[in-house]
């Protein structure tokens, strides 16, 4: 900034689209008739998709789950979270490449 009254302070940039990612660790307790009761550290928000990438032998397969309910628990002693996810249906593109290959 120059200092000067009549120079701009300012830039307005036009808005922009994107896609926001976070990785969080969970321990899955729990597959069955379609829910997912997992552990994590980050509460969960109903109605938020998530998903979930598993090690299934030598492939990494991927589930998308939407959050039912999200709870605080104790384990171990520290505040975690417990979430009910709901299993959506699955796609061919779900399933990746062995762990370790490279494409």
């Amino acid at each position: 900034m120059s200092g000067r009254r009549s120079h701009p302070r300012i830039a307005v940039v036009p808005a922009t689209q994107g896609n926001f990612r976070l990785l969080h660790e969970v321990v899955v307790q729990q597959i069955e008739a379609g829910e997912v009761v997992a552990i994590s550290r980050e509460p969960g928000v109903a109605g938020e998709v998530l998903a979930i990438e598993m090690a299934i032998g030598p492939h990494a397969e991927r589930l998308q789950c939407r959050v039912i309910d999200s709870r605080p628990c104790i384990v171990g002693g520290h505040l975690k979270h417990r979430l009910r996810l709901l299993a959506l249906p699955r796609r061919s593109a779900d399933v990746t490449a062995p762990r370790g290959a490279e494409e």
